[in-house]
């Protein structure tokens, strides 16, 4: 709405006319109606809602496979020998080592098994525990742990 003083001079053939005066004016909606821009809002928000179903479904995927990575790892953990077996048997074959009784070769083997064996219980180990912080992420429960 706009209140202002007019002045208007007008000139129809060999008559001239002045005006002057105060003007009241407002903006009536009528023919504005902007059906484009109401349209294009309306695809915005039909392709901001698809767009979100898609990442919704696609977090809820990639949960899924962090849930099966994670208690695949898990499992694979428990099946594994545990450390306090695998030390015993490592002294047994060092002491018959050293009664001349197993041969070196045998030893070296069984070292390089220690060492594959602590390197593959570590990978999965690492794997299991970013697996783990990731369904922490996914799910939002990341803000709860501690570190």
């Amino acid at each position: 709405m706009a209140v202002g003083p007019v002045i208007e001079y007008e000139k129809i053939n060999l008559n001239e006319t002045n005006s002057i005066g105060i003007v009241l004016s407002f903006d009536l909606p009528v023919l504005n109606q902007n059906a484009g821009g109401k349209e294009v809002a309306a695809k915005e928000i039909l392709y901001a809602n698809q767009s979100l179903k898609n990442t919704k479904d696609k977090n809820a995927r990639e949960l899924e496979i962090l849930v099966a990575k994670y208690q695949s790892y898990y499992s694979s953990l428990q099946s594994l020998a545990n450390a306090k077996n695998l030390e015993k048997k490592h002294a047994k074959i060092e002491s018959l080592f050293k009664r001349g009784i197993v041969s070196t070769s045998l030893v070296i083997e069984s070292h390089r098994q220690l060492i594959e064996f602590f390197r593959t219980k570590f990978e999965f180990e690492t794997n299991a525990t970013k697996s783990l912080w990731n369904i922490y992420l996914l799910t939002g429960e990341i803000e709860n742990k501690r570190l």
